[in-house]
């Protein structure tokens, strides 16, 4: 699906906000073509960045009380199982959909989205974790990743390309005049070829593609750390979303695979606005624009030149912030847009396409 978002801003996911309202007032005050529903991981345990995809997982034990879960592979799980891809097979969405206990903030936001109007809205995107990140936090009960348990990880993949759907489908009907965005978090893959995690390339991609496969409209991964860049571009999403503050330098060092990613109609999302600490207090939109120009000329020194940079931008924060201040998330949020709005300024871009 074609789309030019001309540096528009948007927001990673997760905010520190316990009140929904003001969540939501934020997003749309300082995304409005690009809102995005928000995690809101410090309402309560099942809204964590791990858990809250979790929902519906065979063999998943969560202890609320205790703030615990694993996977319980031991005995006969066949029934468990059998469930579980007769729930697949059968493509029951709402079997697998966010319930309010997990995701109150999507709840809240797509019936905000649904009883009023939003006209500026050209994309409405709604983010899960991803499945290479899921299955390495999520252990099992001897506290092994569940990665390498190839018949769970085959549920979580499958289980995260259904809420994928559902999510999409949701978003769909709350705003039918704008695309559809669905994002993976994916910062567990900075320890992909690290003497510490055997991660296999093709597994990778494999399960990535599995999850973006099962979405019609945009899709977005983003990572907050370092990686092999390289890996994403081998794989089917729409936009790549990384820490431009930090790790530019690092991504343009695979200028080969990203020009013929960006050649496809791939964009970037330049994380430029720092969640990584409490640098956002000292920064402004100027200092900021500079950095940001700084990093485009990376990339323009090696090849790429600035139009279709500017033209493919999507100005985000470096991460979410949902570990901050909700005073400073907030203030990321408006220097983030006021990034946008600058560049937009300076170079004439439209509002997006």
């Amino acid at each position: 699906m074609n789309f030019t978002p001309f540096c528009l801003p948007t927001g990673i996911g997760s905010l520190p906000h316990i009140e929904v309202e003001r969540a939501t007032e934020v997003i749309f005050k300082n995304c409005p073509e690009i809102p995005h529903l928000p995690v809101l991981s410090k309402r309560s345990f099942k809204e964590s960045s791990v858990i809250y995809c979790s929902e519906g997982m065979p063999c998943l034990i969560i202890d609320e009380e205790k703030k615990h879960f694993y996977f319980d592979t031991r005995g006969d799980i066949t029934p468990a199982l059998e469930k579980f891809y007769e729930r697949y097979l059968s493509q029951d969405l709402n079997s697998f959909a966010f319930s309010a206990d997990y995701a109150y903030g999507y709840h809240s936001m797509l019936a905000e989205l649904s009883q009023k109007s939003f006209p500026s809205i050209k994309v409405i995107k709604g983010q899960i974790t991803g499945p290479i990140t899921l299955s390495l936090r999520l252990l099992d009960q001897d506290r092994k990743p569940i990665y390498y348990d190839q018949i769970i990880r085959d549920t979580i993949v499958k289980t995260l390309a259904m809420k994928a759907k559902w999510l999409e489908k949701k978003l769909r009907n709350a705003v039918p005049q704008a695309r559809t965005m669905i994002q993976l978090s994916e910062p567990s893959l900075q320890v992909f070829g690290s003497a510490y995690v055997s991660l296999s390339r093709e597994e990778v991609i494999e399960s990535l593609n599995e999850v973006l496969e099962a979405v019609e409209g945009l899709t977005l991964i983003h990572c907050c750390a370092n990686m092999d860049w390289s890996i994403l571009m081998e794989t089917q999403v729409d936009v790549i979303s990384f820490d431009a503050y930090r790790f530019s330098e690092n991504i343009s060092l695979y200028i080969r695979e990203l020009q013929g990613f960006l050649a496809r109609g791939g964009m970037l999302g330049w994380g430029i606005t720092p969640t990584f600490d409490e640098r956002a207090w000292y920064e402004s939109p100027e200092s900021l624009m500079r950095i940001l120009e700084e990093r485009l000329r990376i990339f323009e020194e090696k090849g790429i030149p600035k139009d279709i940079l500017l033209a493919s931008a999507i100005i985000t924060p470096s991460c979410s912030t949902g570990t901050m201040s909700e005073t400073l998330a907030e203030k990321v949020y408006e220097l983030n847009q006021k990034v946008s709005q600058g560049m937009k300024r300076r170079y004439g871009l439209p509002m997006g396409e």
